[in-house]
C-alpha cells in the first residue's frame, strides 16, 4: 500500500484544522489507507484505523471524511482524526 508513496511535506497549512477528503484506498487486514484531501488533491495522505472516529476501524474507498492532519512518526503527515460523513 505504501510503496512508492511521496509524502508532500511541502504543504504545512494542512497541520491543525479540520478538512474534508474522500478515502482512496483501504486495506483492512493492514488497518492502513489513503485518502485524498479536496482541497490538495494531488497530495496523498495516509491513515491508520485507529484514526477512524467511531471505533469501527474501517472505512470504505471513495467515503467522505473530515480528517485533522499531523505528523506521523516517520516525518510526513497522516490523517490523526478521521470523522465519516458518508
Amino acid at each position: 500500500m505504501t510503496e512508492g508513496f511521496v509524502p508532500d511535506l511541502a504543504v504545512p497549512s494542512l497541520l491543525g484544522g479540520v478538512h474534508e477528503a474522500d478515502v482512496d484506498s483501504f486495506d483492512s487486514d493492514r488497518g492502513l489507507g489513503v485518502l485524498r484531501l479536496r482541497s490538495h488533491p494531488a497530495s496523498p495522505v495516509r491513515f491508520q484505523c485507529m484514526a477512524i472516529s467511531d471505533g469501527s476501524r474501517d472505512v470504505l474507498p471513495g467515503a467522505r471524511v473530515a480528517v485533522r492532519i499531523g505528523p506521523a512518526p516517520d516525518g510526513s503527515l497522516e490523517a490523526r482524526y478521521l470523522l465519516k460523513l458518508s
